[in-house]
């Protein structure tokens, strides 16, 4: 017998207190989040993919804080469900929120910063939009992604058992490697890949490009922390 349509018998999760799920939930896409943001922090030093802003501790609790709310708001009226299907609805939800987010920031920034003409409305269709795009084609499947599994690993960890006693030791190595790893980065103990470095060239500019002065094939790339790393000009970064 099954206590739920989709949990086995004696399966504490149902039980829990929407407190319950909700800390769990967190602290569980966490560390989903961390070890997304280390492989992306390593990824944009080797170069196979610029991070932006995704790698940043503060996206991976954010991501955390909305998968929280979610669990908060859904979590004690699905707790009978498949986890799977417990961890879609919170990972939808989860990124319906973030719109929500995105959608109030846009019309605050446009309250706050633009002049509101007469007959016309303060809040831009375009900023919206926009923010609306940026967050769906962005950061909309990092969100549904780090969500949907942290939901998961946390009804397995609710299961007890050598998982639930191995999660706070892992919790604590990953988030410290990871938090580690970005800081080295942003401060440039840790730099771009060999392959990725330019050589300095006779007669080349200051860079050290093979280029004359008046002709540099380099761009600014803005980093998440704001700073600005001079980089190899490519498509994405323009010119």
């Amino acid at each position: 017998m099954n206590s739920g349509p989709g949990l086995p018998e004696r399966h504490p999760w149902p039980r829990l207190r929407r407190w319950g799920i909700v800390r769990r939930a967190f602290f569980a896409m966490v560390l989903v989040g961390s070890v997304a943001g280390a492989l992306l922090t390593a990824a944009d030093v080797l170069g196979f993919l610029p991070a932006g802003a995704m790698n940043h501790p503060l996206f991976v609790l954010t991501i955390a804080a909305f998968g929280a709310g979610s669990a908060a708001v859904i979590g004690p009226a699905v707790r009978q469900f498949f986890p799977f299907s417990q961890a879609i609805l919170i990972g939808m939800l989860s990124v319906g929120l973030a719109m929500a987010f995105m959608l109030a920031l846009s019309f605050s920034v446009e309250l706050l910063w633009r002049r509101c003409i007469e007959n016309e409305s303060c809040a831009s269709v375009g900023t919206i939009g926009i923010a609306v795009i940026l967050l769906l084609w962005l950061y909309g499947l990092p969100v549904f992604a780090v969500t949907l599994l942290g939901y998961e690993l946390a009804i397995w960890m609710a299961g007890g058992g050598k998982a639930a006693r191995l999660f706070w030791p892992v919790f604590a190595a990953v988030l410290a490697v990871y938090v580690t790893f970005w800081a080295l980065v942003q401060l440039g103990v840790i730099g771009t890949a060999p392959w990725e470095q330019v050589p300095s060239l006779p007669g080349s500019d200051e860079f050290g490009t093979g280029y004359p002065p008046g002709d540099r094939q380099l761009c600014e790339m803005i980093q998440s922390d704001g700073s600005v790393r001079i980089v190899p000009c490519q498509p994405f970064y323009g010119r």
